[in-house]
C-alpha cells in the first residue's frame, strides 16, 4: 500500500504549489475591453493569474450585487464555465461592433444548462467610464450564483478551506489536487478490499474442483483485476471534484488507458495460463513423444501469434485515445495505396519470417527437444520462435537460425519420425578372435546398461578385413541421441577391455612374420 500512495502522490500532485507573481495593476485602471475578444481573453488571463479583482470589471456594475461581491462572482462564472464548456477563442470576434453590427451588439460565448432552463452566456457591448467596451451581459451575472450552485465544488469542496479554491497549477486548483490525491487513495484501498473478499471467494470455489486450472485462473486475474476495480471506483468518485472540460478529457483518457491495459494483461496471462495447461496434461500422457513435442511445438508458435496479435490491437486501442493519433491514421488513410506498398516493401522480411513461422509450426519439420544437424553443428531444437529457431549445441553452445533456413535449406533431422536411434561401435582384432564370444558379451554389456539401451537391436558382424585385422561392428539402439552416445562410448570401453583380457590379450592385433623375413643382428638370413 505504501508504494500505491507513493507512486499516486509522485503522478498526481505537484511537488510545491507555487503562487504566479504578476505586475500588479492599478485599482482604477481600466482595461482594454474594445471588442469581444480582447475582453474575454483579459478576464481569462487574470482569472488564471488569480487576479479575480481585475477579472471583475468585465462583468460591468450590476446593480443587484456590491463591489466586494463581483470578484467572487467572476471566480464563479470562471469555473462554471471551465467545467460546461470550452471557449475556442477563434470564433470569438475581434471586431469593434461585434458579430452582429446592424443589430444587437452581443457575442454569444454559450449556454449552461440549470435544471429546466437553458442560461446563455453573453457579452453585450455597453458605456463604463467614458467609453464603449464589451462585458459579461446583466442577465449572465444574476444567474451566476444559481449556476455555480448546480457546477460549483459541490459536496467536497465545502470542506476545503478559501484559500484551496485561489492556486492554481496547471488549470486545476489546489483544492482539486489534494481531492485527486485523496480520491485515488481511496479507490486503491476499497480495489484492494473488494479484490481481496473476491479472490478469497473463488479461491475456496476453486478449490473444491478437482481441476487445477481454476486455482491459476484466479491468480492470473488477481494483479488484472485489483487495477481494474481501482479505476472503475476512481471513474465512479472523481466527478466529484468538478475538473474542467479539458482535464476531465485527460484524466478519462489515462482511465480509458488504463482499463485497456488490465483488459489485455488479464488476456495475455489467459494465453500463457492455457499453453501451460495443456503442456502439462501433455506431460501426464507421456505415450507418444513425438506428438508430444509436435503439440508444444504448435502451442508455443500459436501463443506467439496470438499474444503479438492481441499486442497489436491494445496498442492500436491505446494510441485511438489521443485525437493526434486518430488524425494521423485518417491521414494515412486517405493515402493508403501509396503507404500500403512503402510498408509492405519495409515490412516484407518481417512479415516472411513471421509467417514462416506459422507455416513451420503446421508442417512441423523440426518440433522442440528434436536432434538435428544445421549449419555444420549437431544440437537439439531448444526454442522456436515466429522469426528464429535457437538450436543447443552439445558442447552447450547456442545456435540461433533465422526460421526461412529450415524451410528453405536442407538439414538432418535425426527424430523426425521416431526419437529412436541406432548407432554403431568399430573395434578391430586379430583373425583368430572367436567371434561368437565376443557377440555373447556384447548382449551382456548392453544388458547392463539398461538405462540407454531400449533392448531393440543389439548385433555384432565382421563387416571388413585386411591384411592384418579384421573388423567387427556391433550395432546398438537407443531411445534418444544422448543416450545412444553414452551407450556407443560405453561397448566400445567394454569391447576393448574384454578382447584385452580375454586369452591375455591374444586377439588383440598382431604383426606376423614368417620365419624366411626374419634377421639377426649381423644382417644374414637366419
Amino acid at each position: 500500500m505504501k508504494k500505491i500512495a507513493y507512486t499516486l502522490l509522485l503522478f498526481f500532485v505537484p511537488v510545491a504549489v507555487t503562487f504566479a507573481q504578476t505586475q500588479q495593476i492599478p485599482e482604477n485602471y481600466i482595461p482594454e475591453l474594445a471588442t469581444p475578444n480582447k475582453a474575454l481573453h483579459y478576464y481569462f488571463v487574470m482569472c488564471k493569474d488569480g487576479d479575480y479583482e481585475n477579472a471583475a470589471k468585465v462583468l460591468g456594475k450590476p446593480k443587484k450585487f456590491k463591489k466586494e461581491e463581483l470578484p467572487e462572482l467572476a471566480r464563479q462564472l470562471k469555473f462554471v464555465m471551465n467545467r460546461v464548456f470550452w471557449v475556442d477563442m477563434d470564433k470569438v470576434s475581434d471586431d469593434l461592433d461585434g458579430p452582429t453590427p446592424e443589430g444587437k451588439k452581443i457575442e454569444y460565448i454559450g449556454n449552461v444548462k440549470v435544471r429546466d432552463k437553458l442560461i446563455d452566456i453573453t457579452l453585450v457591448r455597453q458605456y463604463h467610464a467614458g467609453k464603449y467596451g464589451w462585458y459579461f451581459s446583466k442577465k449572465t451575472v444574476l444567474e451566476i450564483p444559481e449556476m455555480y450552485e448546480v457546477y460549483g465544488p459541490g459536496w467536497l469542496g465545502r470542506y476545503f478551506p478559501e484559500s484551496f479554491f485561489d492556486a492554481l497549477y496547471f488549470e486545476i486548483y489546489l483544492w482539486q489536487w489534494t481531492g485527486l490525491l485523496l480520491v485515488s487513495l481511496f479507490s486503491a484501498c476499497t480495489a484492494y478490499a473488494i479484490a481481496w473478499i473476491i479472490l478469497f471467494v473463488a479461491n475456496k470455489i476453486a478449490k473444491k474442483t478437482k481441476n487445477e486450472w481454476d486455482d491459476e485462473l484466479v491468480e492470473v486475474g488477481r494483479n488484472p483485476m485489483r487495477l481494474f476495480i481501482l479505476l472503475a471506483i476512481f471513474y465512479w468518485i472523481y466527478p466529484t471534484l468538478r475538473f474542467s472540460i479539458p482535464a476531465q478529457e485527460i484524466i478519462n483518457r489515462i482511465l480509458n488507458v488504463g482499463f485497456i491495459l488490465s483488459i489485455f494483461k488479464f488476456l495475455l496471462n489467459i494465453v500463457d495460463l492455457l499453453g501451460e495447461t495443456i503442456e502439462k496434461n501433455l506431460v501426464r500422457d507421456a505415450t507418444d513423444k513425438l506428438r508430444i513435442r509436435g503439440i508444444k511445438t504448435q502451442v508455443t508458435v500459436l501463443k506467439r501469434v496470438l499474444k503479438i496479435t492481441m499486442a497489436i490491437f491494445g496498442i492500436a486501442l491505446i494510441l485511438s485515445q489521443f485525437e493526434v493519433v486518430r488524425k494521423i491514421g485518417v491521414s494515412l488513410l486517405a493515402s493508403a495505396g501509396i503507404m500500403g506498398i512503402v510498408i509492405g516493401l519495409a515490412a516484407q522480411q518481417s512479415i516472411s519470417s513471421i509467417l514462416a513461422g506459422i507455416q513451420l509450426a503446421i508442417t512441423q519439420p523440426i518440433r522442440l527437444g528434436d536432434v538435428v544437424i544445421a549449419e555444420g553443428e549437431w544440437g537439439t531444437i531448444e526454442e522456436i520462435n515466429l522469426t528464429y529457431v535457437v538450436v543447443k549445441i552439445w558442447d552447450l553452445r547456442r545456435l540461433v537460425i533465422p526460421i526461412r533456413r529450415f524451410l528453405d535449406s536442407p538439414f538432418q533431422n535425426w527424430t523426425k519420425t521416431s526419437p529412436d536411434l541406432m548407432g554403431t561401435v568399430f573395434v578391430f582384432a586379430d583373425y583368430t578372435i572367436p567371434v561368437e564370444k565376443l557377440r555373447k558379451k556384447l548382449k551382456a554389456i548392453v544388458e547392463e546398461k539398461k538405462e540407454f539401451w531400449d533392448g531393440k537391436v543389439c548385433g555384432l558382424q565382421v563387416t571388413n578385413t585386411d591384411a592384418r585385422t579384421v573388423e567387427l561392428r556391433a550395432l546398438v539402439s537407443s531411445e534418444d541421441s544422448s543416450k545412444l552416445w553414452d551407450l556407443r562410448c560405453f561397448v566400445r570401453e567394454e569391447l576393448i577391455k574384454y578382447i584385452q583380457n580375454l586369452e591375455n590379450g591374444k586377439y588383440l592385433p598382431k604383426h606376423r612374420v614368417e620365419g624366411k623375413d626374419m634377421f639377426i643382428a649381423t644382417g644374414k638370413p637366419n
